[in-house]
């Protein structure tokens, strides 16, 4: 989830280059809101896609670039370790 939330981060600040000061802002909001709801982790470790619900709280300046931030979670896709997998029936 760190990895996810890290390249998003990277790749958000290209398109948005003006709020680099504000990386560990944005980070930091997407983290609280991910701890605070954690309806994301199921889907996460079945799909290794991070499926952010819930406003992340930043200010004005800030909103829609979170907002893409979001949207590039959702499309990042990673392999989740074997061990954090549910067991299959079979």
């Amino acid at each position: 989830m760190h990895a996810v939330i890290r390249d998003a981060t990277e790749i958000i600040l290209e398109e948005y280059p003006a709020i680099k000061k504000h990386r560990h802002t944005i980070s930091d909001a997407l983290l609280t809101t991910l701890e605070t709801n954690t309806s994301w982790v199921g889907v996460y470790e079945l799909s290794g896609r991070l499926k952010v619900t819930g406003n992340v709280d930043v200010n004005n300046e800030l909103r829609e670039p979170v907002a893409r931030l979001v949207e590039v979670c959702h499309l990042l896709h990673y392999s989740v370790p074997a061990h954090s997998q549910p067991m299959s029936r079979f």
